[in-house]
């Protein structure tokens, strides 16, 4: 499998367009449209920028930016961008006000979010009466792209749903470490996350002739560690946690306490430095599964991951900014085709069926989507917790083990 999300071909999109155009300026550039300066349109970032998953917020805020500035520096740009960004604070309650922000702002011409399942959930209504796009790179919720209810009809997650996440880890572990007996914890403080997580690993295990050992603990993760012990005396030889990141760390915990040495697995909502920290050494051999790739491990990102330290310092880039700053490109490069062929701003509510229509290599890998807007090939990506730090591992396989004797 290559180390790109396939879905992206190997067809690179090239270039990047960008937006910004207020169009209120009478100046020009002698061949009768207004210079560049002049032109200045907008992208939009919705996302919980100081709630509770601000860290992730932030850093597709982060990506966005670096991607105008590197667009606004080309010589040949033919207009200028700029930034709005409308925090939800990662509430349900917020987030359709906050999608309106953008969505009614006549110069926001697209919009990178939202960061959360059910912000953007939420926030449907603004986004279907503005038709203008929206390329969410971490919400998988399955809801925000359903064509039967007419909903989402300009939003495209660049991202795959957390039911796929769970069917792509589960080939990972047929695939590396054929066990025949795993074990799925499915913890509901998140539940929708979790049942629809647990659908896709059930059925990833299922296509190589595997049963998993299926559990399901309430919400708040109650009788955790009494259920875990229970998986673990019934002979489980992996461990498969469908749930958010305080039952993991005590997941983590409880494994290691009763000595399981078999892999263990989460899912995106996961992936960040709190698991390593939190469950110290109980959290070394995790792999963790997530649509999101290590720049730091890709040299197609070396000038991203430059940009990001002369920005903001010599840390390297949270999950989801480099993805995020793959989007802004892609969506930029589209509006400069579009403004290319008709020689005037774009109108927004034809973007979003270029975009599906589309292939875009970026520096985190390839995109592409279906004509509902649905991410094409697999998207999620694979880190395992060594010695208290991730290591990429690279792609999620694309297709099943062969089943036992087959």
């Amino acid at each position: 499998m290559a180390q790109h999300r396939p879905g992206g071909g190997g067809a690179a999109a090239g270039g990047a367009g960008w937006w910004a155009l207020r169009g209120r300026d009478d100046r020009t550039d002698g061949k009768g449209a207004p210079p560049p300066k002049a032109r200045r349109w907008t992208i939009g970032v919705q996302a919980d920028l100081s709630g509770p998953g601000k860290e992730v917020g932030q850093a597709q805020e982060r990506g966005v930016r670096l991607a105008v500035e590197a667009f606004n520096s080309r010589a040949d740009k033919p207009f200028t961008l700029d930034v709005k960004v409308s925090d939800d604070r990662g509430d349900k309650t917020r987030a359709l006000a906050a999608a309106r922000v953008l969505t009614a702002d006549p110069d926001v011409l697209g919009i990178i979010g939202p960061s959360h399942d059910y912000t953007g959930q939420e926030a449907l209504p603004a986004y279907d009466e503005a038709l203008l796009p929206v390329v969410t790179v971490s919400a998988g919720l399955n809801l925000l792209v359903n064509p039967v209810q007419k909903q989402g009809r300009s939003v495209l997650q660049a991202c795959p749903i957390h039911a796929f996440n769970g069917m792509h880890i589960a080939y990972h572990a047929q695939a590396v470490h054929r066990p025949s007996r795993p074990g799925l914890l499915q913890e509901r403080t998140d539940d929708p996350y979790s049942w629809q997580f647990v659908l896709g690993a059930k059925f990833g295990f299922q296509q190589g002739g595997v049963l998993p050992h299926p559990r399901v603990i309430p919400s708040g993760a109650k009788q955790l560690e009494r259920v875990v012990g229970e998986m673990v005396d019934a002979g489980i030889d992996a461990y498969v946690h469908a749930g958010l990141l305080p039952s993991a760390v005590r997941a983590a915990k409880a494994l290691d306490a009763l000595g399981f040495t078999g892999p263990r697995y989460a899912g995106q909502h996961v992936l960040g430095d709190r698991f390593p920290r939190d469950a110290g050494r109980a959290a070394e051999g995790w792999t963790v599964g997530a649509p999101a790739a290590d720049p730091t491990s890709r040299k197609e990102a070396a000038a991203f991951l430059a940009a990001h330290r002369a920005r903001y310092g010599a840390a390297a880039p949270v999950w989801y900014a480099g993805e995020a700053y793959d989007v802004t490109l892609f969506l930029a490069q589209q509006v400069e085709k579009a403004y290319g062929k008709a020689g005037r701003r774009p109108d927004r509510t034809t973007l979003a069926p270029l975009l599906r229509k589309a292939v875009h290599q970026g520096v985190m890998g390839g995109y592409s989507f279906d004509e509902n807007g649905n991410l094409k090939g697999v998207g999620t990506f694979l880190h395992r917790v060594e010695d208290g730090r991730y290591r990429s591992l690279g792609a999620a396989p694309a297709t099943p083990a062969k089943k036992a004797g087959g």
